[in-house]
């Protein structure tokens, strides 16, 4: 059959959890409800398994993604789902808290949903964890400039503009 909570049993029960984690990701680009209700059933599998915090964090971080998704596909509910989305990054980040992937979504997450001072804070730490990181600087740039730190922001931009400089990236902001 093509169910996926039976699929993702399958592939969690087979310890395939990099197969288990895609089939949410498809189902999350098609019905982010259902991958939410999915994902969280795997979570705790994972919890109530014991097993590695990095293979936990991911999945926090693919729900987050997904949480995400939902508040852009379902307006009226959004609010509610990028809450949904800053806990879920904010769970990843416990378990990895050196994590720049995790550092970074958790901070876009919680500026999106108003909190720009947690948002700054989580930008500045994933610059302190990779120092050359460009979407760290931008970030606390764009962030700075929302809280009114307008040499905060434009010194973070220029750190951004080197950084890019020296990757071969453009930053235009």
């Amino acid at each position: 059959a093509n169910d996926p909570a039976t699929a993702l049993r399958d592939f969690a029960a087979a310890g395939d959890f990099i197969a288990a984690q895609a089939a949410i990701d498809a189902l999350g680009k098609v019905d982010p409800r259902a991958a939410l209700a999915i994902v969280r059933d795997f979570e705790a599998r994972l919890a109530s398994g014991g097993l590695a915090p990095e293979i936990a964090a991911e999945v926090e971080w693919h729900e987050g993604g997904i949480a995400a998704f939902a508040a852009a596909r379902y307006p009226a509910e959004a609010a509610t789902y990028y809450r949904a989305a800053v806990d879920a990054f904010a769970r990843a980040l416990a378990l990895a808290p050196n994590d720049e992937k995790y550092l970074l979504n958790y901070a876009f997450a919680a500026l999106r949903n108003g909190d720009a001072e947690g948002a700054l804070r989580t930008y500045e730490r994933a610059a302190q964890v990779v120092p050359d990181s460009v979407d760290a600087f931008v970030g606390v740039a764009v962030t700075a400039a929302d809280l009114g730190k307008c040499a905060a922001s434009r010194a973070a931009l220029a750190h951004a503009r080197a950084f890019a400089s020296e990757q071969h990236r453009v930053v235009d902001a």
